[in-house]
């Protein structure tokens, strides 16, 4: 049972390092090597949504929307119930025209975010859905296929 403790130690602590890690190449604005520690933490605990949340983000800045939009949902799959989640997994739909699928994510978190009061998720999901129904602007980050 000693063994089991300490493995379990070991791995909280090897993600927590790679998690630090990553944040730091974010933070240096290195989003290339943030995706290869995050890809590593996620190795290490794959049901860790933290280490989902950010290899999405650094995948989604690298303009890999795919893969991004994936790692959003495993996100999502694995614990990470903030709204603005499904707000950025929507804004990668829309960017490789997939207009159903991000609409349906931007209304559920729409819902989602009026729920818990998370007025920037609010905003950021009503932009977007009014930019899907022709008015307004394009999402921030966006170079959108229509």
């Amino acid at each position: 049972m000693a063994a089991a403790m300490d493995e379990a130690r070991a791995v909280e602590e090897a993600l927590a390092s790679y998690l630090e890690q990553g944040a730091r190449f974010v933070a240096a604005g290195d989003s290339r090597k943030a995706v290869r520690v995050y890809q590593l933490a996620c190795l290490r605990d794959p049901l860790d949504h933290r280490a989902w949340v950010g290899l999405a983000v650094c995948l989604k800045h690298l303009g890999q929307l795919g893969a991004a939009e994936r790692a959003f949902t495993a996100a999502r799959l694995f614990g990470a119930d903030h709204p603005g989640i499904l707000a950025q997994r929507a804004e990668c739909q829309i960017r490789q025209g997939k207009t159903a699928r991000a609409r349906a994510s931007l209304e559920r978190a729409l819902a989602e975010a009026e729920a818990t009061g998370e007025a920037s998720t609010v905003e950021r999901a009503r932009g977007a859905l009014a930019w899907l129904e022709g008015q307004g602007s394009a999402p921030a980050d966006a170079e959108v296929a229509r």
